[in-house]
């Protein structure tokens, strides 16, 4: 888990995927933004989702991709993924 992952504020999006009891993933947007999520079983590219929120990128451009079994680095603006 990171940032704000269990707020209950009406004017945030939550995405959330559950496989079975043992794989769940909900994501917390407020404006375009990630701001905390929780992952249990598969925390794969937890990076990647910290990464998200630190450095406030909007997601509009790939929102409907962050919980695809395939989403990384690649899906992100060209801008964020240099290395630094």
């Amino acid at each position: 888990a990171a940032g704000l992952s269990s707020t209950l504020d009406p004017t945030y999006e939550y995405i959330i995927e559950r496989k079975d009891p043992w794989h769940y993933k909900k994501l917390v947007i407020a404006e375009n933004r990630l701001i905390g999520f929780i992952f249990t079983g598969d925390i794969s590219r937890a990076g990647i989702y910290r990464f998200l929120i630190e450095e406030a990128i909007d997601l509009s451009s790939f929102k409907q991709q962050l919980l695809t079994a395939n989403f990384g680095m690649i899906d992100l603006p060209v801008q964020y993924r240099v290395a630094k």
